[in-house]
């Protein structure tokens, strides 16, 4: 009877060694595919395609919808728009990938979105009413009710955790903002937005 204990609980405890090995081998495993998951988009995103994406939406387009293209473009979906520039519609989908991949938590979201986050922003301000535009039913067009929702939840994540912020909290040892540095910061790229929001949006 003692023997029949002893061996149960001898099996008890290599099950458990095993479970335990088993999950830090996951956790392990996981740890690295989101490394290497994240790794790539900051490679796509510095990369030479998404260079010159970035280039036309600040040097082209947004100068072009300052002064001519606001109107042009309002009611229009954004697959109207793609026709006429595919570059804005590449870069929304761009976003929208990085946007699904962090909302599955397959990659470090925090860290890609700390050089991306302003760029998110500033396009999802100008693009919302045109992706919006494009979820609307209709009995002319096949739905997609879930069209760019990547892209839209980067933007919502962003305002939870503000550019300046990721940058605290990411660079930490040694920390690169103090907190005056990090309240100035922020306050910098509010008033910022708000320049653009009356530039661009109309807004007072």
């Amino acid at each position: 009877m003692e023997l029949n204990n002893w061996i149960a609980a001898s099996t008890g405890i290599v099950l458990l060694a095993a479970a335990i090995f088993a999950w830090k081998s996951y956790r392990q495993a996981s740890k690295q595919a989101t490394w290497e998951a994240t790794n790539e988009i900051y490679k796509e995103w510095w990369g030479k395609k998404l260079r010159e994406l970035r280039h036309y939406f600040y040097e082209v387009f947004l100068p072009k919808y300052k002064s001519e293209l606001k109107g042009k473009l309002s009611g229009k979906g954004m697959k109207e728009i793609g026709e006429l520039h595919p570059d804005i519609r590449k870069l929304c989908y761009f976003f929208d990938r990085v946007g699904w991949l962090g909302a599955a938590n397959l990659i470090d979201v925090g860290y890609v979105m700390g050089p991306m986050q302003h760029s998110v922003r500033r396009l999802w301000l100008i693009m919302e009413k045109n992706i919006t535009r494009e979820r609307e039913f209709s009995t002319t067009k096949l739905l997609d009710s879930v069209y760019l929702s990547g892209f839209e939840w980067l933007f919502k994540r962003s305002e939870k955790k503000p550019q300046a912020k990721l940058i605290r909290s990411k660079f930490n040892n040694p920390r690169l903002l103090s907190r005056a540095q990090y309240k100035k910061m922020q306050n910098e790229i509010d008033e910022d937005e708000k320049g653009f929001h009356k530039d661009y949006l109309g807004d007072n």
